[in-house]
């Protein structure tokens, strides 16, 4: 009966250095390296339109980017002066819908696109963010 036990606790501590090995070798192919220094870029990076006039941009530098417009104030969700083609994606397109009023030169708004770098939702995952800016100046 002790040989018995003496094989099965030999046999036994085989299987678990054998399932640490694996376990192992398995967690070194998934490791991801930390992102340090990355950086979005979008084309063109200044626009000017009148109203009715689009503009493709676009982005690199990521994997993933998502596109917002400023809006200064609560009155624009009703009377934006420009509109998405989407907001998600390396290209979009910016379509001007107004012009300045009342002897204004220009109207300034933003277009922001955020990308992300790296994979989410893996327990070791690495990712990273990184936004540009667009000038997008309304002409009469």
């Amino acid at each position: 009966m002790n040989k018995l036990r003496l094989i099965f606790s030999v046999l036994l501590a085989g299987v678990a250095s054998v399932l640490a090995l694996i376990t192992a070798v398995v967690m070194a192919g998934c490791e991801v390296e930390p992102v340090e220094d990355f950086s979005v870029s979008v084309s063109p990076q200044t626009v000017q339109l009148q109203k009715d006039q689009s503009q493709e941009f676009v982005a690199s530098g990521a994997t993933r980017y998502t596109w917002s417009i400023d809006s200064s104030s609560a009155s624009e969700t009703n009377n934006p002066w420009g509109i998405l083609s989407s907001t998600t994606g390396e290209k979009v397109t910016y379509k001007s819908l107004r012009s300045p009023t009342g002897g204004e030169e220009f109207v300034l708004r933003y277009l922001t696109v955020t990308g992300t770098l790296g994979t989410e939702g893996a327990s070791n995952s690495s990712v990273a963010t990184a936004s540009a800016t667009v000038l997008i100046y309304h002409m009469p």
